[in-house]
């Protein structure tokens, strides 16, 4: 079939298909724009450089366990050492590679106040879910959790959404702009890519209230 009519005008079918490709490439282009500027905000909180001058965004509560998060052997020894734990006794749950940490630290997931768990997936969604479930069975009356400055803003967001009880979550070491030893480009957008995605999917939507 001809493009064009008699008068080498394009026909009515043309001019439409070429206006709906126009658009579908303006809203793609305004899509990645979107989401390029919601990226970029959220790497306002993984870089905040204010309050990286503190070593903890937060004290533990005073009372319920503390949850210390995989993927850096520094947050167990940070979290062995909060009077919580140390003095108080509270309970210490660690998950994932965190229980290895604990071992080269020279304890025991075997002990008495600590308990070694594997969330499913293991990841921070997967972390949150599994604390969601455990404080509905055991009625825990708070949660501290322990993880990196960097990744301070997502699990936040996770374990916000996942939790309706009081929540701290202690900071260890210092932000992205002060560690030199941590990736800068790839951890910041990892994290400022998974704080939106944790938004757009919050995690324990399906779980009873």
């Amino acid at each position: 079939m001809s493009e064009a009519n008699a008068a080498g005008r394009p026909t009515l079918r043309v001019v439409l298909t070429r206006a709906l490709a126009a658009l579908a490439g303006l809203i793609v282009v305004a899509v990645g724009i979107l989401t390029l500027r919601a990226v970029a905000a959220e790497l306002v909180h993984v870089r905040d450089p204010v309050l990286a001058s503190d070593r903890t965004a937060a004290t533990p509560l005073p009372s319920g366990p503390v949850l210390v998060l995989g993927g850096n052997r520094t947050r167990a020894e940070v979290a062995l050492a909060l009077d919580a734990v140390r003095v108080e006794g509270r309970e210490l749950i660690a998950s994932a590679d965190a229980a290895d940490d604990l071992v080269l630290l020279g304890r025991d997931c075997d002990e008495p106040g600590i308990r070694c768990v594997v969330p499913d997936p293991s990841s921070t969604r997967g972390e949150a879910r599994l604390a969601a479930r455990l404080a509905a069975e055991e009625g825990w009356p708070g949660l501290t959790v322990v993880t990196s400055r960097w990744h301070l803003h997502r699990t936040r967001l996770h374990f916000e959404a996942c939790l309706d009880i009081p929540l701290a979550i202690v900071a260890v070491g210092p932000s992205t702009l002060e560690d030199p030893s941590v990736p800068q480009r790839r951890i910041q957008w990892h994290e400022g890519l998974g704080a939106l995605d944790a938004r757009l999917r919050p995690e324990c939507r399906d779980l009873a209230p």
